[in-house]
């Protein structure tokens, strides 16, 4: 216990009338009253403790002092009384000289007509005596205008004189400066005898964290309104508490209609449970990056990505999230285009009838078509990286090699035969026509070949050839075999000839919208590469990588669009089946537009299970797909019998076909007039027609008298 805690101590037991030497007294609580001369007796016990010399006694024995306590005279019971209270006002200025707030007490300089002129500090502490610049000796018995005359100038003066007189405390705040170095002094005045008590706390340090604080806001709420993404602070229940105009823009909300609102209010449907997941991944302490869907304030959607943080506060307890959020609405429709046309691509290669293969700038596969599958024996996955060579015969390897490398220096198709072993150990003989792809740089990518198996044609030739003397016995079997050969040799030669132009063509102008994609996505790239993280640059190189390959299996599939080849040879086929196959491959979108589907009675025709399962599926697209506003499609699958064919419909409620169209819409690439711009791509009719042509039936369009259209087809009933 200090000295100044031990004399308050045993003040406050004397006045009680208790002798502390007895024990322990009742505790009496005691306010720091003060009297000018037992503070300035206080004040030279001090200064005698501390500097060990006696200059209070010699100066508190030569100063006159009427009123001192030294002086006065007191009856016998009252002085012992007087005594224990001297001694605790003398405690009192004890406690407040070792305060570590600066103690300052005044006494008032009265002129010649009573008019307070000026102070003189009577005690002061070493806190006060820090804040002054001085030592206690210096500023002991000195008047306050002697030491700081900036008091009289800045009405401060004035304010303390107010506290002698009225009584009313006094609070203020001033500057000082120590050394040089500034610092500021929150001060509480008050009256203390025909004086003034100050107590002042320095405030410099926390003064100076509050403006560093809010120069730190500052410079982070500027970094925030200025970036180019969206930022979003959310609480712990998920309210926006913070949104910066970059998302208002992005979001089409107002800054003031975000903040205060739930983060579910500009989410859409699909997102809340992503969302709902990243935040509980916050609350575990945990950062993420995941996408979502947001519906702005005019009802569109857009994507966006989200890179979150959790926020905690002071006691380490999850307090809400920060997010950067990044517009990817252009990127994302730009993958779905692509990865539609993409499944496009490879549905239609599948239902190619020529064999379709694609090689790398390094000869090794990377597309091999079904027709190539079922020719060979080899599934697509047991020649994807592998050479070509190893399906050429070790004899043609080099030959074939040859005459394939002007394709490696120019887009000009070639055209060659050579023979491919099959699994089996079994070899073809294939007539390919080749065009190489090549980027921006006039570099190599890609190899598309498109080719048709002439085996059977060339045993035929080569039959001819032995039988050259019997066509002089046989007329009419040779006048028959030459007509046969003939006439599938100008099939052969057109069906060449169409390739070679179809392939010249498609390398320049067909391949020139997906090209314009690819420099679309390097532009979006270029701009806003630096803002996306390395996970979504990477994304875009598989775009473009895909972009690419697209190009390539486009030039593929549309060389097979016109390559003429012939159709799978006609067997029974079960009708019943094959359209119940087909109403189960398009459950999706009759389900999903409300499609009723009655299929009657079917017979057994003669064509091949999947190209007539392909028919069926076509035309209940189509069907289900075009069909009238706020209507649920009809559908009807219906046959009846003709001489040598069976006739089927399939009729439906829809719109219709113009008259004018009904020729035209089973050409290839022809949509029909719905005005729908997700109209497929124009291919499923004009498969339909050269399936049925195929098989040596017909195809057409009627009205349907009750509304909508009549596609109907025949084929042959199967022979006896």
């Amino acid at each position: 216990m200090s000295s100044a805690q031990e004399c308050h101590k045993r003040q406050r037991a004397e006045d009680a009338g208790h002798d502390p030497e007895d024990g322990p007294a009742e505790t009496v609580h005691a306010g720091v009253s003060l009297d000018l001369r037992d503070a300035e007796d206080a004040g030279h016990d001090r200064e005698r403790t501390e500097d060990g010399q006696d200059r209070a006694q010699a100066q508190v024995a030569g100063r006159n002092r009427p009123r001192g306590t030294a002086n006065r005279k007191y009856p016998p019971h009252d002085r012992a009384v007087a005594e224990r209270r001297g001694r605790g006002s003398r405690c009192d200025v004890l406690v407040l000289m070792e305060m570590k707030e600066a103690f300052f007490l005044m006494r008032a300089r009265r002129d010649a007509e009573g008019m307070i002129s000026d102070f003189d500090y009577i005690t002061v502490n070493t806190e006060a005596c820090r804040v002054a610049g001085c030592s206690q000796a210096e500023l002991t018995g000195r008047g306050l205008l002697e030491q700081f005359a900036e008091v009289g100038q800045d009405g401060r003066l004035d304010r303390y004189r107010d506290v002698v007189d009225t009584g009313v405390p006094y609070h203020s705040m001033f500057d000082y400066h120590v050394g040089g170095t500034p610092g500021t002094l929150e001060v509480s005045v008050t009256k203390a005898g025909d004086g003034c008590l100050m107590i002042g706390s320095d405030v410099s340090d926390r003064l100076h964290a509050q403006q560093e604080l809010a120069d730190s806001e500052r410079r982070y709420r500027r970094m925030l309104e200025t970036t180019r993404e969206g930022v979003i602070i959310v609480d712990a229940e998920a309210r926006i508490t913070y949104a910066n105009p970059q998302l208002a823009a992005m979001s089409g909300f107002s800054v003031e209609e975000l903040v205060g609102s739930a983060v579910w209010t500009f989410l859409s449907s699909e997102s809340h449970a992503d969302v709902e997941t990243g935040i509980e991944d916050r609350r575990s302490g945990k950062a993420g990056v995941y996408q979502a869907r947001i519906r702005r304030k005019d009802g569109s959607k857009i994507w966006i990505l989200i890179s979150a943080s959790p926020v905690t506060d002071s006691s380490g307890q999850y307090a809400g999230s920060l997010a950067m959020i990044s517009d990817i609405d252009d990127r994302i429709q730009a993958e779905d285009q692509l990865r539609h046309e993409r499944d496009l691509n490879d549905a239609m290669l599948d239902v190619a009838g020529a064999l379709v293969a694609v090689a790398d700038a390094n000869w090794c596969f990377v597309r091999f078509n079904r027709l190539a599958e079922e020719l060979t024996g080899y599934r697509e996955a047991d020649v994807l990286g592998r050479s070509y060579q190893f399906m050429v015969p070790p004899e043609e390897r080099a030959s074939v090699a040859a005459t394939l490398d002007p394709v490696t220096s120019s887009d000009h198709p070639i055209t060659l035969e050579n023979h491919w072993m099959t699994k089996d150990g079994d070899r073809r003989l294939i007539r390919w026509t080749a065009t190489g792809l090549f980027d921006a740089d006039a570099r190599l990518t890609h190899v598309v070949a498109v080719g048709l198996d002439v085996t059977d044609e060339r045993q035929v030739e080569e039959q001819l050839a032995q039988r050259a003397d019997e066509r002089l016995k046989h007329d009419q079997e040779l006048t028959a075999a030459h007509a046969q050969v003939q006439s599938r040799a100008e099939q052969l030669e057109r069906s060449n000839r169409d390739l070679e132009a179809f392939a010249s063509a498609l390398s320049h102008d067909l391949r020139e919208p997906l090209r314009t994609t690819a420099d679309f996505i390097h532009l979006i790239e270029d701009r806003y590469a630096s803002d996306l993280p390395e996970p979504a640059q990477e994304l875009f190189g598989y775009v473009i990588d895909g972009t690419q390959r697209m190009s390539d299996r486009i030039t593929a599939i549309l060389n097979y669009a016109r390559s003429g080849a012939s159709a799978a040879p006609p067997h029974p086929v079960d009708s019943a089946a094959a359209a119940a196959t087909a109403a189960a491959d398009s459950g999706a979108i009759l389900t999903e537009t409300g499609a009723q589907l009655c299929i009657g009675p079917l017979p057994t025709v003669s064509a091949d299970a999947l190209q007539l399962q392909r028919v069926f599926q076509n035309l209940l697209t189509n069907a289900a797909k075009y069909h009238q506003h706020g209507v649920a499609p009809h559908i009807e699958i219906s046959a009846e019998p003709l001489a040598e064919h069976w006739q089927f419909t399939v009729a439906d409620n829809g719109p219709g076909v113009p008259e004018a169209m009904r020729e035209r819409i089973f050409r290839m690439f022809v949509r029909g007039a719905t005005g729908d711009e997700d109209g497929g791509t124009g291919m499923g009719l004009a498969l339909c027609r050269r399936i049925v042509e195929s098989y040596g039936g017909r195809i057409w369009i009627e009205d349907n008298p009750g509304g909508g259209s009549r596609f109907c087809f025949t084929l042959p009933k199967p022979l006896s």
